[in-house]
């Protein structure tokens, strides 16, 4: 295995859990979201999608992503700033994911209202 291959490999293994939240669950949750009609609360990700659309989006953190393995690969292992990078992408990741879970929960819980409540008026029109 070559230094980059061993160092890809390398990162890929820290920072499973930046790819797991900050990348695949803040993207598809909040592309979900927006898809339930949603609107982006964050000012920066609104313009970003906006602009450049859901797949700018993606890119926009595939890029943070492509800037932490810089990061990665120009400092030393040991180094407590890429310890701290790597920590607070997770967790940055991981409430990103879990609020854009609970909106989600909470549109889908809406629409289920409305559902039901239109089933309702739909049954007592029957019943009349």
């Amino acid at each position: 295995m070559d230094s980059f291959e061993k160092q890809l490999y390398t990162f890929l293994w820290e920072t499973r859990y930046v790819i797991l939240f900050y990348f695949f669950g803040d993207v598809i949750t909040t592309l979900y979201a927006l898809r339930l009609g949603y609107k982006e609360g964050n000012r920066i990700v609104e313009t970003i999608l906006r602009h450049l659309g859901p797949a700018g989006f993606t890119i926009a953190k595939f890029l943070s992503v492509c800037c932490l393995f810089y990061y990665f690969t120009t400092t030393d292992l040991n180094s407590k700033m890429l310890e701290m990078a790597i920590t607070l992408a997770t967790v940055l990741g991981f409430f990103a994911t879990a609020n854009n879970l609970s909106v989600v929960m909470r549109l889908n819980e809406k629409k289920e209202n409305i559902f039901t409540l239109k089933s309702s008026l739909r049954i007592l029109k029957i019943i009349k």
